[in-house]
């Protein structure tokens, strides 16, 4: 039995969105991620915790099932980090000496 180029097509987008969705990043990835890395360029404000209370209280997760996003709390909502396929990326600058 052979099996058409659409199902072949379709089979391949379901298993590729259970992926997604199976490896989206939790919040605590989030968090540890987003204060490494402001802990790496601000090492004065990192030792004193400051990156891990902001990583913590400071931003708000948001689950999409197949990619997740955290933001500054507050009105500007502005992104920190994007999360897929189990990796985060920071898209904002953490660099809080600018």
């Amino acid at each position: 039995m052979k099996l058409s180029k659409g199902i072949i097509v379709l089979i391949a987008v379901i298993f590729l969105l259970l992926v997604m969705g199976i490896t989206n990043p939790s919040s605590n990835k989030h968090q540890v991620k987003i204060s490494s890395q402001c802990q790496d360029l601000n090492p004065v404000i990192g030792g004193l915790g400051g990156c891990d209370l902001f990583a913590k209280w400071g931003l708000e997760y948001h689950d999409y099932l197949l990619f997740s996003i955290t933001k500054i709390s507050g009105n500007d909502g502005e992104k920190v980090s994007i999360g897929l396929l189990g990796m985060v990326f920071i898209v904002k600058d953490l660099n809080i000496n600018m």
